[in-house]
């Protein structure tokens, strides 16, 4: 099965993804050509791929990338990635209507994009053994299929609680953040397991117990 949601955004996935749509972005009928507009010599066709077998398709990969994203924005840019893999996903519209089988990804997709956007959030303290739980709990959370989920994203509590977050950081990156999280009672050594859904976040588990009921209840 799908393993679980993969690394947060911040400067990597949104500026990849505006990458490929520079190389690979068909203006005409929306989708994901396989060879960018970059290639030299003979190219007579520019072919998209459909089907997801050992290796899913590009196209596929794309648009599961933009609804994830999409699920991190609000307003015109949510729109305007929804928008992106919508256009993609069209353009698999005979494999997904008939033979959904084929593209898994692309329906993975699909399916995303019409569920209420679902995070899971670490807030992690400063110290090398709170950086040691964070990092336990990301890989538990990553062996689970959690396809609703759109990211697993850990945040430095230091960030949360400054009155201006690093630029760089993920939560200037996403904004709604900040005012949605709880501070973490204890900055240095402390860990929280968040569930936040239609941004907004639920009580925050801390102990062992909590975060064993928050994974049960993943399932």
């Amino acid at each position: 099965g799908q393993t679980g949601p993969p690394p947060p955004p911040g400067g990597g996935p949104p500026r990849r993804l505006d990458e490929a749509r520079a190389l690979f972005w068909d203006d005409e009928h929306g989708g994901f050509f396989a060879t960018g507009c970059d290639v030299q010599g003979d190219l007579l066709v520019r072919l998209k791929e459909d089907y997801d077998g050992a290796e899913p398709a590009g196209g596929s990969c794309l648009a599961l990338a933009a609804a994830r994203l999409a699920g991190w924005e609000e307003g015109r840019a949510a729109d305007q990635l929804r928008t992106v893999a919508r256009r993609t996903l069209a353009a698999f519209g005979t494999s997904l209507a008939k033979a959904p089988v084929t593209v898994p990804l692309a329906a993975t997709a699909a399916w995303l994009l019409e569920q209420p956007p679902l995070h899971l959030i670490l807030v992690v303290g400063s110290s090398a053994a709170a950086a040691t739980r964070r990092d336990e709990l990301l890989r538990r959370l990553r062996e689970q299929p959690l396809p609703r989920y759109a990211y697993v994203l850990s945040v430095p509590a230091a960030d949360l609680a400054a009155t201006r977050a690093p630029t760089d950081s993920v939560v200037a990156a996403v904004p709604w953040l900040a005012d949605s999280l709880p501070p973490l009672a204890d900055e240095q050594d402390g860990v929280a397991l968040c569930v936040c859904a239609d941004f907004a976040c639920r009580r925050p588990a801390t102990t062992d117990d909590e975060v064993q009921q928050v994974l049960a209840d993943l399932q």
